[in-house]
């Protein structure tokens, strides 16, 4: 289920259950959600600096930067990388998410930048998904 906690168990904390899966709380989920949901939707000119201000609250208060969600199994690096969302792929990086994580699918951030840098539906996201492949080859 990629790299971050099972989206489909709320027992009151996290627990390890002795299997290599990570049941997380209600909260955890909620918030996992939440900051999938702000890298997938927010394209507001300045949102980039909300979103910076918002995850380092999130990673204060102890949120899994490499949640995975219910939908595809994807954090939100993997969602930005694939966006070509370069702001938001560095705000992550910096936060100390787990570049390396992959998706059930077995592929990287990098890996999903590098493909649409080639096959982009537009040339804006084919721009973006290069910028972020070249980032992350410089981290």
């Amino acid at each position: 289920m990629g790299c971050g906690a099972s989206h489909d168990s709320h027992p009151a904390a996290a627990t390890d259950t002795g299997s290599g899966v990570v049941e997380r709380s209600q909260k955890e989920v909620v918030i996992g959600e939440f900051l999938i949901k702000k890298i997938r939707e927010d394209t507001r000119p300045g949102g980039v600096t909300e979103l910076r201000d918002i995850l380092n609250e999130l990673v204060e208060s102890g949120a899994d930067i490499n949640y995975s969600d219910a939908e595809k199994g994807w954090t939100a690096f993997h969602y930005a990388c694939d966006a070509g969302e370069r702001d938001k792929v560095m705000i992550l990086v910096h936060a100390g998410c787990d570049t390396g994580c992959r998706t059930p699918a077995g592929e990287t951030g990098w890996e999903r930048a590098q493909q649409y840098a080639q096959r982009a539906p537009t040339p804006a996201r084919q721009a973006g998904c290069e910028a972020v492949a070249v980032f992350l080859e410089s981290v």
